[in-house]
């Protein structure tokens, strides 16, 4: 959860769509990782 003061600080820097939006992204990243952990599937970076 994020507390009153935090949102008070984002609501000086990002408009209401922006904080949805961020929102709507961090939501849909954190789905993906659920999704990602309870198939079992990892990332392998290439160098």
């Amino acid at each position: 959860m994020i507390d009153d003061a935090t949102m008070a600080e984002f609501r000086k820097h990002f408009s209401e769509a922006d904080l949805i939006e961020l929102g709507t992204y961090f939501a849909l990243v954190t789905g993906f990782q659920r999704f990602n952990n309870a198939f079992h599937i990892l990332y392998r970076c290439e160098d």
